[in-house]
């Protein structure tokens, strides 16, 4: 705002806003409207009817306009405020706070100055106070004044005063030159009519200035409405390096981080229900699942077949222990599960995977997240072994270490290739579940 006003160079020499600043910090350009609930000027503004008027103040009240802003002025001299009430613009009844301009008199009265100056004698009252001029002489004049304002005129015995009048802000522009009333007058009254006018056109300039700033805001609001209503999507054009254009970039910052946490609750609330079906899906009719593998079992324990009856009976522990819905178990539960799982390799394998593990009693108790063990150990026998006939050992041990317990697993096999290292360690850490790793991924979840 600051920035437009003194580019168009109106003799405006200060805006200030002042209004609920609750959600704007004050600054060198807004303030909070308590700060004017004791200047005459604010108390006559609300009284009047009018959303704008025009007041001078004396030294002493310029003094308190400017203690109320925290503001110093080294001038003792008088300033003209232009005060305008700022609206609602779905409401035009509501008063969101005021707007007041700070004008160099001699610049917004240039012309009177300047026919001042050419030895005339005109004066400026407001209401019904003169400000410019020879004060004195022209008080006397004012009560007749407001009574002739209509004809131009004031009549006083057979002296003749012209006068001007601009209604809209209760300003007149007095000659206290008189004239007699037999005099030809017409040309005075044509000097002072051309004075008006131009004042008129200054103030039809500035007062359409102000209506471009208001403009350009309301349209940011009607814009901003929009955006809200199509789900944030749209941004605000930002025009000029102004305040309005700081508030623009500022909104749509705002905007940027609205869309960024929607789209991350979103992939929360997708990987939510894809967990929850697939929980489902793991839990349809587990009693039939266990009853179907008692009876393989048994078949192949009476048809003489050992090695398989165990296997079978390993899986559905394996089963079992999966199925449960709690998502921790202990380093005991995992580590007989752990065991299982290499008895049922074994039944594939032709040469012999071998599992040591070494774990004080002491922490077979703790808690931990369920799986831990599992995914680790099944990609040691299943990229441990280039062939179906290699043998295979692993060590799981369980330790101490900084104050945190560390299952470590360990194993001899072949290994994979840097390359293949990296691929592995950049699919895990991305989080792409993708086919025999999905168990891999999901662990490195469950950890971070």
């Amino acid at each position: 705002m600051s920035y437009s006003v003194n580019y168009q160079d109106l003799g405006i020499k200060k805006a200030s806003v002042f209004c609920d600043c609750s959600d704007i910090r004050e600054n060198e350009t807004y303030y909070d409207w308590t700060r004017l609930k004791d200047q005459k000027f604010y108390q006559e503004f609300l009284n009047n009817k009018k959303n704008y008027a025009l007041y001078i103040l004396d030294t002493e009240d310029t003094q308190l306009y400017f203690k109320c802003m925290d503001r110093s002025t080294s001038k003792n001299n008088s300033i003209v405020l232009y005060v305008q009430s700022v609206l609602d613009y779905t409401d035009d009844e509501q008063v969101l706070g005021v707007l007041v301009f700070e004008l160099g008199m001699e610049e917004i009265f240039a012309p009177v100055f300047d026919a001042n100056k050419q030895n005339n004698n005109y004066h400026l009252v407001l209401n019904k106070k003169a400000f410019l001029g020879e004060t004195d002489r022209i008080t006397s004049l004012i009560d007749s004044a407001y009574r002739f304002k209509d004809e131009g005129i004031i009549k006083d015995d057979d002296k003749i005063f012209f006068l001007s009048n601009i209604e809209d802000y209760d300003l007149m522009l007095v000659d206290s030159d008189f004239i007699d009333y037999k005099a030809y007058w017409y040309s005075a009254s044509l000097n002072s009519i051309l004075i008006v006018l131009s004042v008129g056109v200054l103030l039809t300039v500035f007062m359409i200035v102000l209506s471009r700033i208001f403009k350009k805001i309301n349209d940011n609001l009607n814009k901003m409405d929009s955006i809200i209503q199509n789900q944030f999507q749209g941004r605000l054009e930002v025009k000029g390096g102004d305040e309005i254009g700081e508030i623009v970039r500022r909104y749509n910052q705002l905007l940027d981080k609205i869309n960024s946490l929607i789209t991350e609750l979103i992939n929360k609330e997708v990987a939510g229900k894809d967990a929850q079906l697939k929980a489902l899906q793991y839990q349809i009719n587990p009693h039939f699942i266990y009853n179907t593998l008692d009876v393989f079992a048994g078949s192949a324990e009476t048809e003489g077949n050992y090695e398989l009856a165990d296997g079978i009976a390993y899986f559905g522990h394996l089963l079992r222990y999966n199925i449960k819905g709690s998502i921790y178990s202990t380093i005991e539960k995992e580590l007989e599960n752990a065991k299982r799982l290499v008895a049922i390799y074994q039944l594939k394998s032709k040469g012999i995977i071998s599992l040591k593990i070494e774990c004080p009693l002491y922490y077979y108790n703790v808690r931990i997240i369920k799986y831990l063990i599992q995914p680790i150990l099944e990609n040691s026998i299943l990229h441990g072994c280039s062939s179906n006939f290699d043998n295979l050992e692993i060590s799981i041990s369980v330790l101490e270490l900084e104050n945190f317990i560390v299952i470590r697993i360990v194993d001899d096999g072949c290994g994979m290739s840097k390359d293949d290292l990296n691929k592995l360690k950049n699919r895990i850490f991305s989080e792409e579940e993708e086919n025999n790793l999905e168990s891999l991924v999901n662990t490195s979840i469950g950890l971070k």
